[in-house]
């Protein structure tokens, strides 16, 4: 499996904050597999260690989706889960279709007081993963609501993409239709 390191990880890990400040996590999946890609992955992802989704959200609940062909996670946990998006580049080994999820890192100060939001997308295909960084909006709640690409951050990650991300990102927003496809 081939992944892609085009930005380096987001430096929100909490092992970096200074003392006292701290993280939460929100990690989505939205995800249908059909029944004749989900027999390849009922029994292709037993055999691969680095699935590690289980961990996130209990081996039950994960068996459970696998076997209804339905990832359904929204989960929101204090520490970073860096298995996330290899996990979803294993998922796009069993399936035809681009495998999309999105993270979002908030820094907490000492007062639980948001002082740094990053939101990424991470795009699996045939086993190679993309980290992409999203746009983002705040309710009125302050719920943090993750948008679509960062427009600015693709622009400067372009030379590094692969063909495929390269023709799908320019087939999805028009404002990067002036550079070159790569090809």
């Amino acid at each position: 499996m081939q992944r892609l390191a085009l930005r380096a990880t987001p430096a929100v890990a909490t092992a970096c904050y200074p003392v006292g400040v701290s993280g939460r996590y929100r990690y989505v999946f939205d995800f249908w597999v059909s029944g004749e890609d989900r027999e390849a992955l009922e029994s292709g992802l037993p055999d691969e260690p680095d699935f590690r989704l289980g961990e996130l959200i209990g081996p039950e609940p994960l068996a459970k989706m696998v076997a209804e062909g339905h990832f359904d996670i929204d989960v929101t946990t204090a520490d970073r889960f860096f298995a996330f998006g290899p996990s979803l580049a294993i998922v796009s080994v069993y399936v035809p279709e681009y495998v999309a999820g999105v993270e979002v890192a908030e820094e907490l100060d000492f007062g639980s007081r948001r002082t740094r939001i990053e939101c990424w997308r991470y795009v699996g295909r045939s086993g190679e993963l993309l980290t992409v960084p999203l746009t983002y909006a705040l309710t009125l709640d302050r719920e943090i609501l993750p948008g679509r690409e960062d427009i600015a951050a693709l622009r400067k990650l372009w030379p590094e993409l692969p063909q495929w991300a390269r023709d799908a990102y320019k087939l999805s927003f028009e404002e990067l239709s002036d550079l070159d496809s790569g090809g």
